[in-house]
């Protein structure tokens, strides 16, 4: 979000879809007194959500029958790895959710109920997200090469692959915090080589991700990530798909529009 402007605020949103497909809007909010005024209403009519830990899902339903008896917002048992989080709308819809918790009812009933489970004892699953073109800046992952002999590797292999695909080096346009921008040419692959070598880096530690996404660039990311494609292949690809889309010439490339009016009248429009 921007500085406030004539006395509102603007906010910039970005949606990513598969293969690039972006959408991008801007949105202003209404008048600050009318802001003032819903937040001091949603204050005045919070629903409040409880908290409570124990040995399982029977212990934080006693921890929160003890909240309720105390007034307290959180209750909590002596030890405990599982956490409850619950919506307290009044007695009686409070009596149901523990009755739910005591019945150690399964996850997703509970959920739809409104209470929330969780274990600190059970690992978590991890997924990686990599970023497009827009996330590079000069001297980025400097320090992790100059550290990490991992990083180090996977840039020799970048350079190797890229002066076979483009006839020169790459990390030396982003790694040196000195260089000028980076050329629209070699954005999307340094994005996706920082990309890869971070990911090899962590699996080096031992954390590795049961799923891969990306957007743009980091589709391609991901797919090298996942063992789908090889690093060179990746490179090439997001090579030849730049240099595709570079040298498309229109007689129209598009243009933005800003509207100062609300969703009836802008769909009208």
């Amino acid at each position: 979000a921007s500085a406030p402007i004539n006395g509102n605020t603007l906010c910039a949103v970005s949606g990513f879809g598969v293969g690039g497909s972006n959408m991008h809007i801007v949105v202003e909010d209404a008048a600050a007194h009318a802001v003032k005024k819903r937040a001091s209403e949603h204050d005045a009519n919070a629903t409040p959500i409880v908290v409570a830990s124990g040995v399982d899902v029977r212990a934080c339903a006693a921890a929160l029958r003890e909240k309720r008896a105390t007034a307290t917002t959180t209750a909590t048992t002596t030890t405990g790895d599982v956490r409850v989080a619950v919506v307290d709308e009044g007695d009686a819809a409070l009596a149901r959710k523990l009755a739910l918790l005591d019945a150690s009812a399964p996850a997703q009933a509970l959920r739809a109920a409104g209470v929330f489970v969780a274990d600190a004892s059970t690992a978590g699953r991890v997924a990686f997200c990599f970023p497009g073109q827009g996330a590079q800046y000069a001297g980025m992952a400097s320090a992790l090469a100059t550290r990490f002999r991992d990083v180090k590797r996977t840039f020799a292999e970048v350079d190797d692959a890229y002066a076979r695909i483009a006839g020169r080096a790459l990390t030396p346009k982003f790694l040196d915090a000195h260089e000028d921008a980076l050329a629209d040419e070699d954005a999307h692959c340094a994005v996706f080589s920082v990309a890869v070598a971070v990911a090899r880096l962590l699996a080096s530690f031992g954390v590795r991700a049961e799923c891969v996404v990306g957007q743009s660039a980091g589709e391609i990311a991901a797919l090298v990530v996942a063992d789908a494609l090889s690093l060179e292949d990746g490179l090439r690809l997001l090579f030849e798909r730049t240099r595709a889309v570079l040298s498309l010439h229109t007689a129209d490339p598009g243009q933005m529009v800003s509207l100062r009016c609300g969703y009836d009248k802008a769909r009208e429009l």
